[in-house]
């Protein structure tokens, strides 16, 4: 609890207790300076848990904190397998491997937990783009060089920006468009890359 000044309607002011309740996403400003947030961040996977973990505990037909506490130990070192990181059938089998009956209930259950996670991670996105005061920086139309998936430099068309700090670029000569972080995007393709944001790009 702390005090604070408020104004009544008649103009008298007062000082009343407030709670401090934190973000569902954190603080404003716990980002700051700090790298891009991703799925892999610990913070992120176990509020994602936390959030899906009834689900787990009805499949599994058990009760207590000491049973919870197992179920997301184990959801906790099974999503930190690569091959089950995206695909809730994998991450089904995963569990399958470690005792869990595996159905499609407990596929649709991993389903929705990985879609938990990565929404979590998107809005954490949006909160470390704000706290770092970042903002496009390339404009719509403008032809710039970024970082492929793959690790190559190529070029694409700037089409529009995400607020969770991606740009929409549509690569030379192809149809579709990329999802890339600002982080990627080193620069105008006629200019020399930039770095003056490559300290916050995720290891």
């Amino acid at each position: 609890m702390s005090n604070e000044t408020v104004t009544t309607e008649l103009g008298f002011t007062t000082q009343v207790q407030t709670k401090q309740i934190q973000p569902q996403w954190g603080w404003p400003g716990y980002y700051k300076g700090k790298p891009r947030p991703t799925i892999k961040d610990k913070d992120l996977i176990s509020m994602a848990i936390d959030e899906e973990l009834k689900g787990f505990m009805a499949y599994n037909t058990e009760s207590g904190e000491e049973a919870a506490k197992e179920v997301k130990e184990q959801l906790t070192a099974t999503l930190n397998y690569t091959y089950a990181d995206h695909d809730g059938f994998k991450l089904a089998k995963a569990l399958d491997d470690e005792g869990w009956e595996g159905s499609s209930e407990l596929v649709e259950l991993c389903d929705e937990l990985i879609h938990r996670r990565s929404q979590m991670a998107r809005q954490a996105e949006t909160l470390w783009v704000g706290d770092n005061e970042l903002k496009q920086q390339y404009p719509d139309g403008m032809l710039v060089t970024y970082k492929a998936p793959w690790g190559k430099s190529t070029t694409g068309t700037v089409v529009g920006w995400d607020a969770d700090g991606r740009y929409r670029i549509k690569p030379s000569q192809l149809a579709y468009t990329y999802l890339v972080p600002l982080e990627q995007v080193v620069g105008p393709a006629e200019d020399k890359p930039t770095t003056e944001i490559a300290h916050l790009a995720s290891e």
